[in-house]
């Protein structure tokens, strides 16, 4: 068969016609943030599409949407106990008012340890008592330190004179862990007993002024021989520690007074002090 020269002049210029070959993209290194903002998604198209087990937060809910929501109770919490603290005041009117020569009313409250404790359980002893708001719980810190001075001088016995704190939890707005807390300090200081009244009843059944603090001193009988509100001048305390010094040496009722100095040994009884 014979070809014509223009077909062989194509064939010709096919074949020597050059080979292209395709030319390979270098890769390059991925872009981290591009990565990272691919793993979250992932991971929010997970936990979308998980279904709500133990331990896992309601549907709808973030971390931060629950501790938002646990503020907010525990900041109820201390507005509905302030309330409660400025309505203490209305809720007066005593029914036996604490006066001088009288017996208080007997009371039960828990202290440090949670052991209920009640007057009864120190007859036979001088009562140093100072009920207080715990916002004032200083305010008559310079009596505890003249009584306290007082029984590590020797003048006072550790054995017939006890201090009894009565923290007024009702009356003020600080949590009532905070006020134990304080309390225990105060006991450990002292080496006094803290009492803490979370209803107010010591406050209103003894008619003492609230937001402040009372001094009150209980004889071995449980007959109220002192009572002071508010800050005690220093000028007084010395006298206040001769009054627990001769409550001390003062008898039980119903026992022979001792013989010594003094009024007790005259039988005389020794007249109620009041600031």
């Amino acid at each position: 068969m014979v070809r014509c020269s223009g077909e062989n002049e194509a064939n010709a210029a096919i074949a020597t016609r050059p080979t292209f070959r395709p030319v390979l993209r270098p890769e390059f290194p991925a872009c981290p943030v591009a990565v990272r903002r691919r793993e979250l998604s992932a991971e929010v198209s997970r936990a979308a599409t998980k279904k709500p087990g133990a331990g896992s937060l309601p549907p709808g809910r973030t971390i931060y949407d629950m501790t938002a929501l646990r503020l907010c109770v525990v900041l109820l919490a201390w507005l509905v106990q302030l309330a409660i603290a400025c309505a203490a005041p209305a809720l007066g009117d005593p029914a036996c008012p604490l006066v001088l020569g009288g017996s208080p009313i007997a009371f039960s409250l828990p202290d440090n340890d949670g052991v209920v404790r009640s007057p009864a359980q120190f007859a036979g002893q001088v009562l140093i008592v100072n009920h207080s708001d715990p916002e004032h719980r200083d305010t008559n810190e310079a009596v505890s330190d003249a009584v306290k001075q007082a029984v590590e001088s020797g003048r006072l016995s550790k054995d017939k004179v006890k201090g009894l704190g009565i923290a007024d939890c009702q009356a003020s707005w600080l949590p009532n862990t905070f006020i134990r807390a304080f309390g225990k300090l105060k006991a450990r200081k002292y080496g006094s007993i803290v009492l803490y009244d979370y209803t107010g009843e010591v406050r209103r059944c003894w008619g003492l002024p609230p937001r402040t603090s009372t001094i009150v001193i209980l004889d071995k009988n449980g007959v109220c021989r002192f009572i002071a509100s508010g800050k005690l001048d220093k000028d007084k305390i010395p006298a206040l520690i001769d009054l627990v010094a001769a409550l001390e040496r003062e008898p039980l009722a119903g026992q022979t007074p001792p013989p010594g100095p003094g009024n007790v040994s005259r039988g005389r009884p020794i007249a109620p002090v009041e600031y």
